[in-house]
């Protein structure tokens, strides 16, 4: 097997990991059995396997909200990652953070409650990582709504100012939380990205459901910024064909749009690929999808049988840490 059939299958890997722990999230909640809330990614999970082959183990990323993959793309541990929905000390954040967790082994950022908030965080990391003249590159993943912030506009004009290694991530799923993305943009703009454009940045607008052409774009961009070129923009057109969230009632979703865009579902497209070229075949897929499901079952099991974090635990660690 060659390296680039080992890159494809691992690509493939971390979409149905992706998609099975979201599937698992949502069960563990509407069973009650769950307290955290759930942002599921379902239909984008190509972005956030493509972007985080892309990074090398040393560079920084500012993940999305939304779903889990960037976490599981970046090498987390699926049991301590599940251990911390489920708000169990084996937590990767000791069951504190929830939802809003990080990761520093792997130099994945905490997510902000307060969207659009680490975009300008991203950029002092990239120029922190600029006056350390280190060969590191900071990656920041917001979806349109995000990147519909003002902080944008502050983000965008620092990083072209001091022309950091940042690479700017804007996933467009075709909504703004419980509304349509054309509600919140102007219907003869050519695309989110383009905004770059102003202040000199690099910019392309690109199919997200592509998972290779992903990854190509982004490992591209990654070494123009690792080159000392300055920030780069990528905008990954998608669909989010789930609920903003896990109680979301879905009474102003469009059937008729979710439908055309379950038929480019970037699981199954990318499946019917492998199978065409002989990297896979329906035997090998299979076996992928229940290797990721043993593997999300088992680390829920794990997770109720662990212990809950509590308020007295919190401090107990703030003291471990010398913050109090």
């Amino acid at each position: 097997m060659t390296t680039d059939q080992d890159l494809q299958i691992a690509l493939h890997r971390e979409m149905v990991r992706a998609r099975v722990l979201d599937e698992g999230h949502m069960r563990m909640i509407r069973q009650g059995r769950c307290e955290s809330m759930s942002h599921p990614a379902t239909g984008q999970e190509a972005i956030s396997a493509g972007i985080t082959a892309a990074l090398q183990p040393e560079d920084i990323l500012y993940p999305t909200f939304r779903g889990y993959g960037d976490y599981l793309g970046r090498g987390t541990d699926m049991k301590a990652l599940v251990a911390e929905l489920m708000g169990r000390r084996g937590g990767i954040n000791r069951g504190v953070g929830g939802i809003h967790l990080g990761d520093r082994e792997h130099n994945t950022h905490g997510v902000s409650g307060c969207l659009g908030a680490n975009l300008t965080m991203a950029v002092g990391s990239a120029q922190a990582v600029k006056m350390r003249d280190e060969r590191r590159v900071v990656m920041v993943h917001v979806g349109e709504g995000a990147f519909n912030t003002p902080d944008s506009h502050a983000m965008m004009n620092m990083a072209a100012i001091w022309n950091v290694p940042l690479v700017i991530i804007v996933t467009n799923n075709q909504f703004v939380e419980f509304s349509y993305h054309d509600i919140h943009f102007p219907p003869n703009a050519e695309g989110i990205g383009t905004r770059a454009g102003y202040y000199r940045i690099p910019n392309k607008c690109l199919d997200g459901n592509d998972v290779e052409l992903v990854y190509r774009e982004a490992r591209d961009a990654t070494e123009w910024a690792r080159d000392g070129k300055g920030p780069v923009l990528l905008e990954l057109v998608t669909c989010r064909i789930a609920g903003h969230f896990d109680a979301d009632p879905l009474d102003y979703i469009d059937g008729e749009l979710i439908e055309e865009w379950k038929q480019k579902d970037p699981v199954s497209r990318y499946e019917a690929v492998l199978v065409r070229r002989g990297t896979m075949d329906s035997d090998s897929i299979e076996a992928a999808h229940r290797a990721a499901r043993a593997e999300v079952d088992e680390a829920f099991k794990l997770a109720l049988e662990d212990e809950p974090a509590s308020a007295g635990y919190l401090l107990e660690h703030l003291a471990e840490t010398g913050v109090l």
